[in-house]
């Protein structure tokens, strides 16, 4: 009877063993042979390949290829500092953390059995890889890719995910995601770790989407190649000097006065020209916009243009800007609403127009009635809110602003729930939980403010305008706030400063070029990481 027991204890551990995968995907399959023949896979990895890895197991790869570049020497500093944690005694653990590649979890633990996050396997990647004198770790070795689930990243992790996707060590995930809080598998930590341990690994570099640079000059402005040609030399009588201009992928949106003011959208790859146009209403992840017929204040019909050169052929009354996932509002012929996708096919729609006062984000139509509970309409389903009075909702759907009375507006959650004090005469959404709220004569409160939280003042800035803008945006969770004349931070979606650029001139203009902070000042610019590096 024992010994029947115990066969169907060893049969349960072969089931449990099989159904974790012992051998590597097909994809992973050379890079684990690869690095078991360079030493770097410990015993404790090499099985179960597709489950997610400990960070104590992710510490036995980076110890590895540590104790390798040591037997190299091609460390820059060796491991000098002495670290301990309650929850663990492990020696990879305790040189990894006293190297500085890992870190504790507060409370003198170290959460050895913890799984980790892509994002975090990207920093102790990029930690394990800057010990190494010579691997390339300067500002042009990090400049910024915009992922579309960029908003998601964290401000700590972003230099990282920089660093690794340049360097070929980690990739996206499909459709130019990273998902950052998505499980690491012991093959995908295995494949990287050898691909910073030997970039003859490492993943060739994605083709990156054509390049184009705006070029200030003495009152006129210009567009360059990634080569620094000048373009749109022939363009009418311009020579390619424009009184303004614009970028949104290949496109360029051009200002130019003969008799009258002209402004059209061309196209700098085939020089396709939308005629009379101007670009408006540009997605947060900058892939979709609408061109607007020029100088019909706020008539005018709209086509669907998308930055890869691509445009709609059918001509529409634009409600709403283009939310990251293209859907947006239109007017149809019969005064109906309707949320359509950036094929122009149609989601849904709301019949008649003895609607209240709307307004609309994405295909999120929010129907305000006075001193009424207001509706939202959000993915073709009306929901009544507690909420009442609401002004404008934020990017997504969670958090709105109300006005309380005549001049007094304050955030609130959709049930009406205050998140933030009442501000008098102004409250404007900014971007993705980020708010302006005035103080007096144009300064302004900068404040983080998500659903379920509460307002948290970030900065206190006074601008030239009585009423501001967005803040400039990378389109993927990054926005850009001057903070004096010559000062621009960085904040992320989570209300962290990642960043404090300074520019030697006074700034006149902030941009976002590929997810490169611009700042352009009469006749000069720079350009800066997030972080504020300056990029040579």
């Amino acid at each position: 009877m024992k010994k029947m027991w115990v066969s169907a204890l060893l049969a349960a551990a072969m089931m449990t063993a099989a159904g974790a995968a012992d051998t590597p995907s097909a994809w992973a399959q050379k890079s684990v042979d690869a690095a078991r023949a360079a030493g770097l896979v410990p015993s404790q990895v090499d099985s179960a390949f597709d489950t997610p890895i400990t960070r104590e197991d992710f510490c036995s790869l980076a110890a590895a290829v540590y104790r390798a570049w040591d037997r190299e020497n091609v460390l820059q500093t060796a491991s000098t500092g002495k670290v301990s944690f309650s929850d663990t005694d492990n020696a990879d653990v305790l040189l990894c953390a006293s190297a500085g590649v890992v870190n504790g979890v507060g409370n003198d633990k170290f959460a050895p059995d913890k799984n980790i996050t892509r994002q975090e396997a990207a920093s102790m990647l990029h930690r394990l890889g800057a010990l190494n004198k010579n691997v390339k770790n300067d500002v042009n070795d990090r400049l910024p890719h915009v992922f579309a689930d960029g908003e998601k990243i964290r401000s700590w992790a972003r230099s990282d995910i920089n660093w690794v996707y340049r360097q070929g060590i980690m990739n996206g995930t499909g459709s130019n995601h990273f998902t950052p809080d998505g499980a690491y598998t012991r093959e995908q930590s295995i494949a990287t770790t050898l691909r910073l341990y030997d970039s003859r690994y490492a993943l060739a570099p994605e083709a990156e989407a054509a390049h184009y640079v705006l070029v200030p000059n003495e009152r006129t402005v210009t567009i360059e190649d990634a080569a620094g040609n000048r373009l749109l030399t022939d363009f009418e009588n311009t020579n390619g000097y424009f009184q303004n201009a614009h970028l949104f992928g290949v496109w360029a949106e051009v200002e130019w006065t003969d008799t009258d003011p002209h402004c059209t959208v061309v196209n700098l790859k085939t020089g396709e020209r939308l005629e009379n146009r101007t670009i408006t209403g540009i997605s947060p992840d900058g892939t979709k916009a609408w061109a607007k017929q020029f100088n019909t204040g706020s008539g005018g019909t709209f086509l669907i243009i998308r930055s890869d050169g691509t445009h709609g052929k059918a001509e529409f009354s634009a409600l709403s800007s283009w939310s990251n996932d293209g859907k947006s509002l239109v007017r149809s012929s019969d005064g109906s609403i309707t949320a359509i996708d950036n094929q122009t096919r149609e989601l849904w729609r709301v019949k008649g127009v003895s609607l209240g006062a709307y307004y609309g984000r994405g295909d999120m139509l929010l129907i305000s009635y006075d001193n009424s509970p207001s509706v939202l309409v959000k993915d073709g389903r009306a929901v009544t809110l507690g909420a009442k009075n609401i002004t404008s909702l934020n990017q997504s759907g969670e958090t709105c602003v109300i006005s309380d009375s005549v001049g007094y507006y304050k955030v609130c959650d959709l049930n009406g729930r205050a998140l933030s004090r009442t501000y008098r005469n102004a409250l404007y959404s900014e971007g993705s939980n980020l708010y302006a709220g005035w103080v007096k004569d144009r300064t302004y409160e900068i404040f983080y403010c998500p659903a379920g939280g509460s307002a948290k003042v970030l900065y206190t800035v006074t601008w030239d305008v009585s009423t501001p803008t967005e803040l400039p945006t990378d389109g993927a969770g990054l926005y850009a706030l001057q903070t004096d004349d010559r000062t621009v931070v960085c904040i992320d979606s989570f209300g962290q400063t990642v960043g404090t650029a300074k520019a030697a001139f006074k700034v006149s203009n902030i941009a976002f070029e590929d997810g490169v902070l611009v700042l352009q000042g009469e006749n000069q610019q720079v350009k800066c990481l997030p972080t504020g590096e300056v990029i040579s």
